[in-house]
This record gives C-alpha cells, structure tokens and sequence, in this order.
C-alpha cells in the first residue's frame, strides 16, 4: 500500500513524536483482520509480481524514513536497545543514555529548567542499560559494555558503587523479600548483590539472557532472541520454560526486546513485547520483505505483538504447578517496527510501546497505546485496529523514542534518543478522540548530538515495516533460518565484529560489497530509496564498528587449551580456511553440506546457534556429526574422540 505523508495516517504529521491508539472499541474487525485502507483514505495495496515460483504477494510499502544530511560520530553510538527509563517511589525520572554515557535524574513537579536535570557523567564506553530502584531509593544500573553494575544516589545523582558482575549485563530487577539486586547477564551468569553492596552470588544459567524479573517468590528471566521466558526457583534452578505461541497464520516468536512484571491489580503475570517471524517462503522480488502475514495490517515478515503470561491462580492448585500459563498468541500491532521497550498502567488496563524504527519516518507512531482488554482477545488471523494521533511538538521528524514509563496518576514519560529528550503526555486525551496528542511537558536531557546516519539506516524502517535490526537485534542475529524463495534456507548473520574485511558477503558470497548489499537488501526488498554514496559509506562505517559479541565465562580453562591446539593442528585443518584476525579466508567452498557457501567469521560463533549455513545443527558439538557437517570435506574431524570435540567445542566458545 502506497503510503506517503499526509496521507491515511491521521492528522498533524508535520513534526514530532506519533501516537497510535489502539482500543478495544476499535475491535469490532479484529476477527476479519485490520480495518479496510479505505477507512483511512488510502489506496489499496498494490500486488508485486514476485515470480513464478512465489504465490501471491500482500506486500505494502508506508512512509520512508528521512535521513537528513549524512553525519558520522568518531565514536559510534551503540545499537538501540531501549528500556532505558523509570520512574522512582517519589516521583522522579531516572534515564540511561547509552549514546552519551550520562545518567539523568529529572525532576517532573518543576518547570525550572535550572534544577530539573541532574546529569551523571559515566566512563566512556559504560553504555548504562536496564535500571531499577532499591527500597532504600538507591538506583542500581547494569553497564551493558563495561560489565560491571552501577548503583547512584539519584538525590545528589553521585555513584555510590561500582561493581564488576560479567561480560554482559542485561537485565536487573530488585528482590525486596531479601534485599537483593539481581543481574542478568547475556554470557549466561545470574548475579545476585545486597543492595546495600556485598559479595556476588553467581549462578550460570546458558546464554543471551534479557530482563530478570522478580514477582510472588520466584525469579523469571527471558531471553532475546527465541523469545523464551524461564522460571527459577531462588537458588537458580530452572523449573518451567514458556513460549509464546505462533501466530494463527504461522509467524514465530522472535527478539524479545522486553518483559516487565504486570501490576497485582490485574492478576499479576509477566508481560512481553516481542517480534514474530515469517516462517513460510520469503521472496526476495522487490518489496519481498514487505509481505505480511495478514491481509490488511501494516507488516512484514517481522511483526510485533505483547504477550501476557498469566499467573496461575486456579483453587486447589498443586504446588508443583507451574507459575505461570502460557500465552495466547496475541493480535499482531501493526506499524510498530523495532518495538524495543513496553510499559503498562498502573491499573493494567493499557500498554504503551515504543516503536523505535519508526523515528524517522514522517507520520509513522513512534508510541503506541494498546488497551490490554484488545491484546487478550487472541489473534484470531487479525491486528488490532489503530485510530492515529500524531503528537505536535517542537521535535523534529527525525525524534527516535527508545524507552517508556507510565506514572502512578496515568501519564507518560517517554525517552528519545537523539535529541536527548523527555515528554510527557496525557493519554487520556487520546481516548476522546483522534485529534493531535500534545506533549503537555518536554525536558531536554543533553545538547549533545549522537545523530549518526549509519545507525539511523540500519535502525529505521525502510519503507515495508521492516529494519536491518528487525533481524539483527543489537547488531547481531536472531538465530533464525529463513527459507527464501531463491536459495532456500539461509541461517541470519551475525554482523558482531563479523563484516569488516569480510566481503564477499551472505552465504552464498553473491554481495561483493555493501553498496550491492545496501541495493539489493534495503531497497529492493525492504522497500528502502536508493541509499546516496555518502548513506552506504556511514552505515558501512557503523556496521564495521558493531562490536564483537562479549566473551563467555570458561568454566574448564584446561579443556580450552586442548581445544585451542586442535583447531591450531594441522592435521584438523579448522585454521586452514578459519585464518587471519577475523577467522575467515573470506573464500567460497564445498564443504560437504549442500553446495559452495561463504566461510563465516567464527568470530563469536559460541553464540550463533543453530549453525551451518541452513541452521541443521542445533549446537556446535552437533556440527562435527559427519551426518551434519560435510564429515571430512569440513575439516578433518572424523579421527577425533568425543571428548576431544567437547575440548574443541570449548575453544570455539571463547572465540
């Protein structure tokens, strides 16, 4: 569908930050799918040829983002990972800003400027993340690249503490039953730490661990990219494992961006806004990555939704019961590309997400507020049905929304990165009509510019609800292997310390740099503009910056050591075609597994699972099943012993 602004998306979309509000009285379609473009003044979507091998194509095409002139940082800022905001017991706002290494505590009762914003500068390269607050009104944040957790006094906004936890701290959540901190970190660890401060307590889980949750006496942690959320009981032990379920027309839970615990007043229960994914064929025709799974509804073979894992609350109920019910699977939310942070009212009634992929695009809903009666009703083969607001502002087009929190009287604070801002919003006014949402107070956190053009690109929805992060999540992958109409099926690439001096690329080795790459990917399937020299130079620039993923704790350096001297030997032949500082002879090679494919950077391949260029094998050991993995072809393995394996295994999961 041909979209362009000022047009079907509702009215005021000249500047600023866009609400969309999506009700249960605008339900009454949810069965037969998304309200007609008709009832938005628009034209309907335009079927793309896709070939003769592919079916009918449901693509459509939106707003495209506006970059405005290129501009590069000589640090590039990090990927976006939202969550970055909440709101304390006395009423204050303390922000995370990862692009600038600073902490904010903002003071929302007073207009004075002079005194509202209290700036904590940070250690470059910190990158503060996930944030809670103390019983005592101490904030604790997890430094995701410095890996340590840092706790402040927001009233005098100094450091009380610093403390070094793991290679990756992501989640962090307070314990007040104990008095705890807990952190989880994506290298696998469980950290628990007084509050007050004290020795680590560490327990290893397995890795790319998100948000930790505490919530009636147990502990829920989820994970990024399969969407998983575990129970555990207080020592650690995983008791239940949940999912939510595909859709009804088959997309599959992917990149949970964030849970939060839903308040006691609604049956309490876990919430998590997360992505789901095509799995039937994807075309690679143009606006191929444009085709939703549901006729009428504004996504792509990404689309977002919130799931809700239920507390269990039946009579008589087995104490070995588990804690909480799997969730229905949710009506998609159209339009909300990059949905990287979620917050619910206090009553439980609405959520409001943030869609960070849609920061630069003229009259796409950076904020959406979705009622939650409407994502209970199930999916049903629909989406919920949005009425659009945009919100005028002083805020330029291009303002990117990262983070949410609603106040205990029912408004929103809502973060943007870049420019450095607070808003906040009344979303009752929303309710009453469709009319412009105006932000009834706007608080500048820093002037200091983190626009970077590479990072807006790969961060921005091209134009068929899609973005680069959409399947590189933090600049990695989301461990999916797609089925393509022309290749058939392709493992995502993990671009973490992988892309610099690694070209050609894809498996297949047919994109010889990033300006094909950038053509054939963001414009021809994304439904992106053609990209200007000056646009493929800075997202190149950024896309070699992405740091390699963080090291994993080793639990038998001496089983490293012999791992290391295999793949070393010769006789093994790993270093042969694994060579050179990115580990890789950048050649394309029959390796027994089903054709020539490019020989990937290792770099990090301990946490790339499934593996190979199909995703056959499920874990690294499983690679060097002759079965699997090409056998001899791949490598002379068919000599060694299981436990020699184990021992090669653990030297690849350092890399």
């Amino acid at each position: 569908m041909k979209r362009h602004a000022g047009m079907g998306l509702g009215v005021g979309l000249g500047a600023g930050l866009s609400v969309a509000v999506l009700s249960a009285a605008a339900l009454g379609g949810l069965a037969q799918g998304c309200a007609k473009d008709a009832d938005y003044g628009v034209q309907p979507p335009t079927p793309v040829d896709p070939g003769p091998d592919v079916g009918p194509s449901t693509s459509t095409v939106g707003p495209k983002p506006v970059f405005g002139a290129t501009r590069v940082q000589a640090v590039t800022p990090p990927a976006i990972t939202g969550g970055t905001l909440i709101l304390t017991h006395d009423g204050h706002a303390v922000a995370s800003d990862p692009d600038r290494d600073q902490m904010y505590v903002v003071d929302l009762g007073t207009s004075n400027s002079a005194g509202q914003v209290k700036t904590l500068p940070l250690q470059a390269g910190d990158e503060p993340g996930r944030l809670v607050e103390d019983a005592a009104g101490r904030i604790h944040v997890a430094l995701r690249r410095s890996g340590a957790l840092l706790t402040i006094d927001p009233a005098s906004a100094q450091v009380i503490a610093r403390q070094q936890i793991c290679g990756a701290p992501r989640g962090v959540a307070y314990d007040p039953s104990l008095d705890n901190v807990l952190v989880a970190c994506a290298t696998g660890e469980l950290v628990t730490v007084p509050a007050a401060g004290g020795a680590a307590k560490v327990v290893m889980l397995e890795r790319d661990l998100r948000d930790v949750i505490v919530a009636d006496g147990a502990i829920y942690v989820s994970k990024l990219r399969n969407a998983e959320l575990l129970t555990l009981t207080s020592d650690g032990t995983i008791t239940d494992r949940l999912r939510p379920p595909q859709s009804s027309t088959g997309m599959d839970p992917a990149i949970a961006w964030r849970a939060i615990k839903l308040p006691a007043s609604s049956g309490g229960g876990i919430a998590m806004v997360h992505q789901r994914a095509r799995t039937s064929p994807v075309s690679t025709q143009p606006g191929g990555y444009g085709e939703g799974s549901t006729p009428n509804c504004d996504s792509s073979i990404v689309e977002s939704t919130i799931s809700t894992f239920t507390a269990n609350s039946f009579a008589g109920a087995p104490a070995s019961a588990p804690l909480l019910q799997a969730p229905i699977a949710a009506p998609l939310i159209p339009q909300a590309v990059l949905p990287v942070d979620v917050a619910v009212s206090s009553d439980g009634q609405m959520f409001a997400l943030v869609a960070a992929g849609n920061g630069k695009s003229p009259g796409l809903p950076s904020l959406l507020l979705v009622q939650a009666a409407a994502m209970a009703m199930g999916d049903q083969g629909g989406c919920v049905n949005p009425a659009i607001a945009a919100v005028p502002s002083s805020l330029a087009d291009t303002a990117q929304a990262v983070a949410v929190a609603f106040t205990a009287g029912g408004k929103l604070v809502v973060q943007m990165r870049e420019p450095a801002l607070l808003e906040v919003f009344d979303p009752s006014t929303a309710a009453q009509s469709n009319g412009p949402l105006a932000a009834i107070q706007t608080i500048t956190l820093s002037n200091i510019s983190r626009e970077d053009t590479g990072h807006s690109i790969f961060h921005s929805n091209a134009g068929g609800f899609v973005a680069c992060a959409s399947c590189h999540a933090e600049g990695g992958d989301d461990g999916r292997a797609w089925t393509f109409d022309t290749s058939g099926a392709r493992r995502t690439q993990s671009m973490r310390g992988t892309i610099a001096g690694t070209a050609p690329y894809h498996w297949d080795g047919d994109m010889s740099d990033l300006n094909k790459l950038s053509h054939e990917v963001f414009v021809n399937r994304m439904s992106g503009d053609e990209l200007q020299p000056d646009q493929v130079s800075a997202l190149q620039r950024w896309l070699f910056a992405v740091p390699a993923a963080p090291s994993a704790a080793v639990p038998d350096a001496a089983a490293v050591t012999r791992g290391q001297a295999l793949f070393f030997d010769s006789s093994v032949g790993c270093n042969s075609c694994h060579a050179g500082p990115r580990l890789t002879n950048n050649a394309t090679l029959d390796v027994g597994t089903g054709g020539p494919f490019q020989v990937p950077s290792l770099i990090g391949v301990g946490w790339r699972a499934p593996y190979l260029h199909d995703g056959r094998a499920a874990t690294l050991k499983d690679r060097f099943d002759p079965t699997i993995g090409g056998g001899d072809t791949h490598g002379h393995t068919s000599g060694l012993t299981s436990a020699q394996v184990d021992d090669l295994v653990s030297f690849l999961e350092t890399l």
